[in-house]
């Protein structure tokens, strides 16, 4: 007999005695009962406990674990939502998945939902009988707290956020999206993960499907989030034109009125989703805690072929919410109309781009208007949105490939490369568009970053960098760069397409300490090239010091 054998069945055998107690403590349960259920029950143990041991994981590591309260952060969104009480249970195989369901039912227990391709049930009940039986429960079988998911908090209508400057309606023109094109998007399909979709003037006429997973509240603070999403994917008015007006969009409402839902329901619909046939899937919510359910679901969607987007959230922490930390997400940052990143972004290294997600019109809450929209969940559309039109665009390619391209075209911003503010960069869907055209000659300021965590000496160091936008190599790039009165200018040659360059000024760390600010100006030049596309060859920043806790500048 080999180890792997006899650890197998070592694991049987406690698992068997872990389910004989499980089966003790329900018969004296049921000999308080009526005799009929009694014996009913019983049975039903009897045979899942059978069952069980057969088909009984020869692993302890193959399901989740039953985790802690978490953070404090955790605490606060649970008690805004007042908990869901609700766990997870996973099965090896079917068999057990059955006999799982019977030893449920004869518990008293309840089946709120199921995902039958990871064997797993969400299973809620009277409190101390799910106690009880997860007390139960061998270390072979594990279980998870359902996680609680919400919209993000400061994602409110009318708020532009900090010191941030709104896009308000010109949010196609920002992106350069031609809104006289009337094939946006057309043949993708969007599921939008969110809240139930109300009725409003700029989605009428658009192709929408609508799939109620769930029975959820609409009513609430939040109840019109998910449709000033929609109208930024799909609008049809004029006041209010989606980035992807002809794409078609299959709402599966995931999130109450009151912006609170479930990991393990956005798991479900994740699934039912890919079922569906989406190409995108968009999902303006997010948890920080992470789930077995949630991450499976994100990884069997990605198998299959679809792109996943989700908002990186709102707290401005240098943390990423789920499902966006998840590496096969798509995290999007939020920026204002400077393309400068928004205060209330939350950032960190998960983060792969940014969008525009500051002061957008959206679908108002009264049916008819619109109200300016603000946060990562307004970024998500505007990922999602560009996305569709790629593939409308060029039908040949995958979706995680035209994702791929978003990702490379982006416009560099904040430190050189990638970052934690903007990931990749700043979404930029006329490069895509424009990859292979030649004679394209566009130098661009890219970004300032503080080095506040390098700072030595009394002096904090700041990168500087630009960037060829264009199609064409660069034989010579100027960045002329003017810091408290001071200019300095930085030569660059044969900069190709694409890349960034980079170079570093100082400045006297006790001015800024001292409570003055600092102006940082930089110039781009092409001498003996005319630049294609005049507008991004200047860029401003504030230079202060910041709080301790804070070492991100721009």
């Amino acid at each position: 007999m080999t180890t792997r054998e006899q650890q197998r069945i070592r694991a049987l055998w406690a698992l068997s005695v872990a389910m004989l107690l499980a089966i003790f403590w329900l018969h004296r349960r049921a000999e308080r009962q009526d005799a009929s259920r009694a014996d009913d029950a019983r049975g039903a143990q009897q045979e899942a406990v059978a069952a069980a041991n057969a088909a009984a994981p020869a692993t302890s590591g193959a399901m989740p674990v039953l985790q802690d309260a978490g953070s404090g952060a955790r605490r606060t969104r649970i008690a805004r939502a007042g908990g869901n009480g609700s766990v997870v249970l996973t099965a090896r195989d079917a068999a057990a998945l059955a006999a799982l369901r019977r030893a449920l039912v004869a518990a008293g227990l309840r089946e709120l939902g199921s995902i039958e391709a990871l064997r797993m049930l969400r299973v809620g009940g009277d409190a101390d009988a799910l106690a009880r039986l997860l007390a139960q429960l061998p270390d072979e079988i594990r279980a998870e707290e359902d996680r609680v998911v919400w919209l993000p908090e400061q994602n409110v209508t009318g708020w532009t956020g900090y010191a941030g400057v709104p896009f308000r309606d010109k949010l196609l023109l920002a992106m350069n999206i031609d809104r006289e094109r009337s094939d946006r998007g057309d043949g993708v399909l969007i599921a939008l993960l969110d809240t139930p979709l109300l009725a409003h003037a700029s989605l009428d006429g658009a192709n929408i499907s609508s799939y109620d997973l769930f029975e959820l509240g609409v009513d609430g603070a939040y109840a019109g989030h998910g449709t000033a999403v929609a109208s930024l994917l799909i609008g049809q008015t004029a006041e209010l034109a989606g980035i992807a007006s002809s794409a078609s969009l299959l709402s599966l409402p995931v999130m109450s009125g009151e912006g609170v839902g479930s990991a393990f329901q956005v798991a479900e619909a994740i699934f039912a989703a890919v079922a569906a046939g989406a190409d995108v899937i968009s999902m303006s919510l997010g948890t920080y805690d992470d789930s077995a359910a949630l991450r499976a679901a994100v990884a069997y969607a990605s198998e299959h072929g679809v792109v996943l987007i989700a908002a990186a959230g709102n707290d401005g922490l240098a943390q990423v919410t789920y499902p966006a930390a998840y590496e096969q997400v798509v995290a999007v940052a939020a920026v204002d109309a400077r393309w400068t990143h928004a205060g209330f972004s939350n950032s960190g290294d998960a983060v792969d781009i940014a969008a525009p997600g500051v002061g957008i019109d959206a679908a108002g809450s009264d049916g008819v208007g619109n109200e300016a929209f603000s946060g990562t969940s307004a970024a998500v559309p505007c990922v999602s949105g560009a996305l569709a039109c790629v593939l409308a665009d060029e039908p040949g390619l995958s979706a995680q490939d035209a994702m791929a391209l978003l990702l490379a075209y982006s416009n560099d911003n904040g430190a050189a490369g990638a970052d934690a503010l903007y990931g990749e960069g700043v979404l930029a869907y006329d490069r895509v568009v424009e990859r292979d055209q030649s004679g394209i000659y566009d130098a661009a300021a890219a970004g300032h970053a503080a080095q506040y965590a390098d700072a030595t000496a009394g002096f904090l160091p700041i990168q500087v960098s630009a960037q060829n936008r264009g199609t064409e190599s660069l034989p010579q790039l100027l960045l002329t760069v003017v810091l408290a009165g001071r200019e300095t200018v930085f030569t660059f040659t044969d900069v190709q397409p694409g890349q960034v360059v980079s170079d570093v000024v100082s400045v006297d760390l006790e001015v800024i300490q001292g409570g003055q600010t600092l102006i940082l100006d930089s110039t781009v030049s092409t001498p003996g090239v005319e630049d294609s596309k005049p507008g991004n060859e200047t860029r401003r920043t504030v230079i202060a010091m910041p709080a301790p806790a804070d070492t991100a500048g721009d």
